[in-house]
């Protein structure tokens, strides 16, 4: 094995799996309390539009064809952190 080889592999070793942004995390975590995506938007202060996108790339990150899937798999790996009381209302 030559050298850039054994660096790539000891690289490739300790690398993390990709993982969704901290917004698809926050929004998954509702989705998992029982939130809609609508309740999730309007929590997180951003628009359902926004919510949509992030779940299709974290669907995407997590190798997941749906957002109950999504859900499942971040909770797997402990991803989904604990919700934020939403203070504001």
């Amino acid at each position: 094995m030559t050298r850039l080889a054994r660096e790539i592999a000891e690289i490739e070793a300790h690398a993390q799996p990709p993982r969704p942004d901290r917004r698809a995390l926050a929004v998954l975590a509702r989705l998992a309390a029982g939130e809609t995506t609508t309740q999730a938007a309007d929590h997180e202060h951003i628009p359902q539009g926004t919510v949509h996108r992030l779940l299709a790339v974290a669907r995407d990150v997590l190798g997941a064809e749906t957002t109950t899937q999504a859900v499942v798999f971040a909770d797997r790996r402990g991803l989904i952190p604990p919700l934020r009381e939403d203070t504001t209302t």
